[in-house]
């Protein structure tokens, strides 16, 4: 069997791996280098507790608050054309508590499946992988926003994901380059993290092993023939395939209008920029009222922020830089930057219930998707990897209805 899988970011190289260490001959497309899309400058944690579906009543009222140009999170400048109010409105009724729940543990059990599949793949991974188990904290500053994790943390621990609740002495002697404003924690210990774009390169490596091949071109459209498709366009030639993967982010709606099909998907664009502390955290830092993150990598710290509704404008908003300047001052105990380096943006596929769309399509025969994963396109990807090769050779996904292409239509 031949498999072309448009994208090569963390979703598309793991299809890939998955499939040819399976024996399945693969090509993979991508209009840059191999990680050099949304897997390039994310935060690169693998996180069960991130595990809340972005379609949530907060993040509803955050965009809400942003529509009336109030102080907000988020930061919504869309188009009110059909295609945007058709996706908002399928947002508003995602929010529904009990969709919510359903999604919480459909994504808690995928995640769950994902560190087992990263704890076996990077046993041995590169020292440049930078593949950590330190867990991830979630700083409040106000006890408000601490009884909003510690009700979250509930939830995921009913969905098996374990935490522990610390007052601000506790997270301090946990993590010490915590500021004393720091009036608690929740500590997720099951997390991961490693450097994302290091881990593209590996999987791709692991995969070319296996026979893949890599071509950096950009895929045109899907060749169609009857209800079947016959291969994926690229700017050169017609690439043939027994089966097409749709894996390339934000970038799938437009491989997938060429035959016809409208993915319900908004980029939420997200920033971040690489920088040197006198004192690097050991722990992945979420600061809770400022929606920033910290991820240790290597010798530097990755800090990142976003989630801007601006189209595919890839600018940098500046304020959304001095947000992380103004959260390491809150946050941390007199935080000294070394270095900074060059601001970064890149797009979350977001869908409008907040869920991946993965496997195979409902339209057209041999045709399969894995996008739609916003901020947990790190966090799912073996999973995903899996679930595709488990499709594709074994007519077995194992994934629950509400992740299918079919719900959408697709």
């Amino acid at each position: 069997m031949h498999v072309v899988v448009v994208g090569g970011g963390a979703i598309g190289m793991s299809i890939a791996y998955s499939l040819s260490r399976r024996g399945a001959e693969v090509t993979v497309l991508d209009a840059n280098e191999i990680g050099h899309g949304a897997s390039f400058g994310n935060a690169g944690l693998v996180v069960p507790s991130y595990g809340l579906p972005l379609a949530n009543f907060a993040n509803a009222m955050e965009g809400l608050r942003s529509l009336l140009r109030l102080h907000s999170q988020i930061d919504v400048r869309l188009p009110l054309d059909s295609s945007s109010l058709g996706w908002i409105v399928r947002f508003l009724l995602s929010t529904r508590k009990t969709i919510v729940d359903r999604g919480l543990a459909i994504l808690a059990g995928f995640s769950q499946r994902s560190l087992a599949l990263y704890d076996e793949l990077l046993a041995d991974a590169p020292a440049d992988v930078d593949f950590a188990k330190f867990g991830t904290m979630y700083a409040s500053l106000s006890s408000r926003s601490q009884n909003r994790m510690v009700s979250l943390a509930g939830r995921l621990k009913r969905v098996g994901v374990s935490s522990v609740v610390f007052n601000g002495n506790e997270a301090r002697a946990h993590e010490p380059t915590l500021s004393s404003n720091v009036v608690g924690a929740v500590w997720y210990p099951d997390d991961r993290r490693l450097q994302p774009l290091n881990f593209v390169r590996m999987l791709a490596e692991r995969a070319v092993k296996h026979g893949t091949e890599v071509i950096k071109t950009r895929a045109v459209g899907i060749a169609l023939e009857e209800k079947r498709a016959r291969g994926v366009q690229t700017e050169a030639r017609l690439i043939e395939a027994d089966r097409v993967v749709i894996a390339a982010g934000c970038w799938s709606t437009f491989v997938a209008r060429s035959v016809g099909l409208d993915i319900p998907m908004q980029p939420a664009k997200g920033y971040s920029f690489d920088i040197r502390l006198e004192r690097n955290p050991r722990t992945a830092l979420l600061f809770c009222e400022e929606h920033v993150s910290l991820t240790p990598l290597n010798d530097v710290t990755r800090a990142t922020t976003g989630h801007d509704f601006h189209g595919y404008d890839p600018s940098i908003d500046p304020r959304r830089l001095d947000k992380i300047h103004k959260a390491c001052k809150l946050y941390l105990e007199g935080p000294s930057i070394i270095h900074e380096g060059e601001p970064w943006s890149g797009f979350r596929p977001l869908t409008p219930d907040g869920l991946p769309i993965i496997g195979s399509s409902s339209r057209i025969e041999n045709l399969a998707f894995a996008t739609g994963h916003a901020g947990l396109g790190i966090t799912l990807a073996p999973a995903t990897g899996e679930a595709i090769a488990g499709d594709l050779l074994d007519g077995v996904a194992e994934l629950p209805n509400e992740m299918l292409p079919g719900r959408f239509g697709l």
